[in-house]
């Protein structure tokens, strides 16, 4: 991929890749350097579990059975979606399922013993990141010099450098790996309306999210910046790196860090991307 010199606060973000409304790639600073991913693994768990339902191996309503839920009837879903009621690490009890949208850990951890279970049967011992492994991992490999590792937690638990990256957002554009349906139920709001929380960013009263992937819709202030129209998806990891793609605009962005989510990302985040809006548009 061509590299290209750049101004969009390279010390701070120094691995982007931008494409254009044309379709066109713009690969800044360093695509070989490798990142942790933080919550940007929940995107790869939440297309592996996609894709089994898809081809028939689970169901989107499906009931879950686990000992933390002590309020009310939990499929999977609500758990893709953060609408389980289970707080982040599952440290508070559970408030009534579907009520508020509360991002969470734990439920994509319940998400990888559910499928372990539920696949035994057919693949024998398996888990998240093997089936991802065993899949859409080859989809990534296809792009050269890509290195991505899914090597723990379903949640947090994977790695990879900017070329990786940069095949899921072409992906995140035009699906070739999930079914096309699918990846429209995926950037689609589940349970429009709900109140929820953005760990770091703070309370909505719209807290949209599809199924693995967070929806803008009319958040204000926000991480995907003031210009990106209500449609686009994405995600952001604590790890100071985030993916998005504004199906309008036609623009998408992974940018890459090394630098822990703090205020300087609150600060930088909103204006670096409409900023590369306008610019790439």
């Amino acid at each position: 991929m061509p590299s290209e010199t750049y101004t969009f606060y390279s010390d701070q973000m120094p691995s982007l890749c931008v494409i254009d409304s044309a379709g066109k790639e713009h690969i800044f600073g360093d695509a070989d350097k490798v990142y942790e991913l933080a919550s940007l693994t929940k995107i790869l768990t939440a297309i592996t579990t996609c894709d089994l339902v898809a081809s028939g191996f689970l169901d989107l309503d499906e009931n879950i059975e686990d000992i933390n839920f002590t309020k009310g009837k939990v499929v999977l879903k609500d758990l893709l979606s953060h609408v389980s009621g289970l707080s982040f690490n599952g440290d508070v009890e559970q408030i009534e399922p579907q009520s508020k949208r509360l991002y969470s850990n734990l439920g994509y951890e319940i998400i990888d013993n559910f499928i372990s279970k539920k696949l035994e049967n057919d693949f024998g011992k398996i888990n998240i990141a093997e089936l991802f492994n065993q899949g859409f991992k080859h989809i990534i490999a296809e792009q050269s010099d890509a290195h991505i590792d899914f090597y723990g937690s379903p949640a947090y638990g994977a790695k990879a450098n900017l070329s990786a990256i940069y095949a899921l957002l072409r992906q995140m554009r035009n699906p070739t790996f999930i079914d096309p349906e699918m990846h429209k139920l995926m950037t689609t709001t589940y349970l429009e309306n709900l109140r929820g929380i953005i760990p770091g960013w703070g309370n909505y009263v719209h807290c949209a999210f599809g199924l693995g992937y967070e929806i803008k819709s009319d958040k204000s202030p926000h991480w995907m910046g003031s210009i990106s129209s209500s449609r686009t998806f994405g995600h952001f990891g604590q790890s100071g790196v985030f993916v998005m793609h504004d199906p309008e605009s036609n623009v998408s962005i992974a940018a890459l860090s090394e630098n822990k989510f703090g205020q300087w990302a609150k600060d930088l985040w909103p204006g670096y991307v409409d900023e590369i809006i306008e610019s790439y548009s």
